[in-house]
């Protein structure tokens, strides 16, 4: 129960880590930890949502772990160069088009 719990903790922990800062390093540590955490949430699983076989099932807390890869896929590919500083969104048009020279 307590390798659960501060397995958890580690999630929630990285999660937010991925969330608040821009760092790849964040993100390495939320797949690391989402990977890891199927094999030690045993005793905190939750209900079982889909009965694969006798014993065997999708449960709750199961999903936990492709949802850590996949905030941390998103905050990989929407890193800090994509978003433009002066408007703060993404693609980097901050509304003032260059001059055209052809015109």
């Amino acid at each position: 129960m307590t390798l659960s719990l501060c397995a958890l903790l580690a999630l929630i922990s990285a999660g937010v880590w991925t969330a608040m800062s821009h760092r790849v390093a964040a993100a390495l540590a939320l797949v690391a930890v989402s990977v890891l955490w199927p094999f030690v949430n045993s005793s905190i699983e939750g209900p079982v949502l889909w009965v694969v076989g006798r014993g065997h099932g999708l449960t709750a807390s199961d999903l936990l772990s492709p949802v850590g890869v996949a905030a941390a896929a998103v905050r990989l590919w929407l890193r800090p160069r994509d978003i433009d500083p002066g408007t703060r969104r993404l693609g980097g048009d901050s509304g003032t088009a260059a001059p055209n020279p052809d015109l």
